[in-house]
């Protein structure tokens, strides 16, 4: 039994497409909650695909264990100068660390940008994030207010931080 007035032999008419809308791109405000907690994601979340891709091809991806190694020492040296009650760490240890950053970035992106693996596209992923969010994720060592990470579930952060985390 039909409630309809078209005969049943003629098709439906089409449907309209509901109108699109665009969502407002997600934007991270600096000095936000939402900018803490991308920081905190990105350190935590960072050394565990280091380790991963530097595990999986340990000969090609030789950048993550260094900037894995710099993140590590960047993060001892931040809390060494918390616990001994300076406001931040030198400028020549700044330039240390962001120089050693961008070096492993830059291998990174070199040693990846030709490859066709999905290692390869992996590792120049994670390349690229580093070098697009290099100010965000060195933020620990730049103010020493800002801790590495508050994720302790994993072990990362403060005084006890493994020094060969996730190399076996």
């Amino acid at each position: 039994m039909q409630n309809s007035s078209r005969p049943a032999s003629e098709p439906a008419p089409p449907r309209q497409a509901a109108p699109a809308t665009r969502a407002k791109p997600f934007r991270i405000i600096p000095g936000s909650a939402y900018c803490a907690l991308w920081r905190i994601l990105h350190n935590a979340h960072g050394l565990r695909d280091l380790a991963g891709l530097y595990r999986f091809d340990p000969d090609g991806q030789v950048w993550a264990r260094s900037m894995a190694d710099l993140l590590i020492d960047a993060n001892a040296a931040a809390t060494a100068a918390r616990s001994a009650g300076q406001a931040s760490l030198s400028d020549a240890d700044l330039a240390r660390i962001r120089s050693w950053y961008r070096g492993a970035v830059a291998k990174g992106i070199a040693g990846n940008q030709h490859k066709r693996t999905q290692i390869g596209k992996d590792g120049l992923r994670l390349a690229r994030r580093f070098r697009d969010h290099e100010d965000m994720i060195l933020r620990f060592a730049v103010d020493l207010a800002v801790g590495f990470t508050s994720n302790q579930s994993l072990g990362l952060g403060g005084v006890g931080f493994p020094r060969n985390w996730g190399w076996g």
